[in-house]
């Protein structure tokens, strides 16, 4: 007897109407549906979080670069 023969019948004792195969298919794929699903909103939710990380990272920069030029500036004075 296959894994899948003991399978049905214990499924059979259950639910008549169902089969472990079908079962097992249907669930992958709304595990992949769901899997997609919480990926596409991941990227939705995280891209402006990016973007404002990437722009204080710039503006960070930005301030240690004239830092530097105005302490450079002020020591050379």
């Amino acid at each position: 007897m296959a894994m899948t023969d003991i399978l049905d019948a214990v499924l059979n004792r259950v639910d008549p109407h169902s089969s472990y195969v079908t079962m097992t298919a249907s669930a992958g794929a709304a595990a992949h549906v769901t899997l997609r699903t919480i990926r596409a909103a991941r990227r939705l939710v995280l891209r402006p979080i990016r973007i404002a990380v990437r722009f204080i990272r710039g503006l960070l920069a930005y301030a240690i670069v004239i830092g530097s030029v105005w302490a450079l500036l002020h020591y050379i004075r």
